[in-house]
């Protein structure tokens, strides 16, 4: 296995920080302050390496395989580009976004991949597992977890090994999703999820009381008890009484359901095809206003949608050698996303 020990500050700091650099197909494991860099060949050995507490960065590029997480460990990624997100175009991605997308021209793919969540014990866990990464298939939850983390990321599926709500062999406590694109979110058995800022193709909620605030939701099946707030909704199947306020939602079930401060949906205002597709200027152009002060939907909210990674990135750097002090001369200008 090949890997470079790295132990100067400045080098730990363009490791750590260096997403959107040419360097690519590259884990860092970040433990106690050191950090370890792996080739593009032994990438899984940052997590075999890996132990409770520590952090495996990626840079971009594809990491083919599943992955199977048994320690409380994060995996953080460069985020996922404008070209690669699934819900917009790139110009429609822009438009969304003001103009400020990812500043990063490829992502972090975990591409075929499958990652499995089968940490013993029950945990409480305290860091984010997941942010920045582009996961095509599967997220599943295998054992009981509490306060897992996801945030940034895009995920083809997210659900428990489980589908009977009761059993308690994979019961995800206190899972926050945030600022994700979800194709399919597959709730077996969840317990008081917070669910923000979030765009889903497909929920089936198996009739338990969800939450979700500043979302977008394309379908919706088993809906029951649900708190939607401030949320785009277009398809409601099998539901029953939800409380919606400041959504904007494109029929009235007409089931019992509560609407505070809610508008329908329907195309004569709609410019695009599904009212997750609104940008955030038509929303404000059109004063649909949440409680909170801002615009319905992911965009809104204390802390608008972005793939934009939390963890620090070079934004640009240069290196220049002085031969008349026999010195390297290095700028960096360092970013951080929301």
């Amino acid at each position: 296995m090949k890997k470079i020990i790295i132990t100067s500050i400045l080098s730990s700091l363009i490791c750590v920080a260096s997403f959107g650099q040419s360097t690519m197909f590259r884990t860092i494991l970040s433990h106690n302050g050191q950090l370890t860099q792996y080739d593009l060949n032994n990438w899984t050995a940052a997590l075999d390496d890996a132990v409770d507490g520590d952090t495996v960065y990626f840079t971009p590029g594809t990491f083919p395989g599943d992955i199977t997480i048994t320690k409380k460990i994060a995996l953080i990624g460069a985020g996922v580009c404008e070209s690669q997100a699934w819900y917009h175009s790139q110009e429609d991605l822009q438009d969304a976004l003001g103009g400020s997308g990812t500043p990063i021209t490829n992502s972090t793919n975990l591409s075929g991949s499958n990652i499995y969540i089968e940490l013993d014990g029950e945990p409480t866990l305290t860091a984010t597992m997941l942010e920045g990464l582009n996961i095509h298939n599967t997220v599943t939850i295998s054992k009981t977890v509490t306060n897992l983390k996801i945030k940034r990321c895009q995920i083809g599926t997210v659900r428990t090994n489980v589908d009977d709500v009761s059993d308690e062999s994979a019961k995800p406590k206190n899972l926050l999703l945030e600022s994700c694109y979800i194709h399919y979110l597959r709730a077996g058995n969840f317990d008081t999820p917070n669910i923000y800022n979030c765009y889903f193709t497909e929920v089936s909620l198996y009739s338990q009381p969800f939450c979700f605030t500043n979302c977008s939701i394309d379908v919706t099946y088993n809906s029951v008890g649900c708190n939607y707030i401030n949320c785009l909704l277009l398809n409601d199947y099998y539901t029953g009484i939800n409380t919606f306020l400041n959504c904007i939602y494109s029929n009235d079930l007409n089931n019992g359901s509560t609407y505070t401060d809610c508008w329908t949906y329907s195309s004569d205002w709609n410019p695009y095809t599904r009212p997750w597709q609104l940008s955030k200027t038509y929303l404000s152009e059109h004063n649909y206003i949440g409680n909170d002060g801002t615009v319905v939907g992911p965009l809104g909210g204390q802390a608008p949608f972005t793939f934009i990674p939390s963890q620090p990135y070079v934004s640009a750097s240069t290196v220049a050698y002085d031969a008349s002090t026999k010195k390297l001369n290095v700028n960096i200008t360092v970013k951080k996303g929301k």
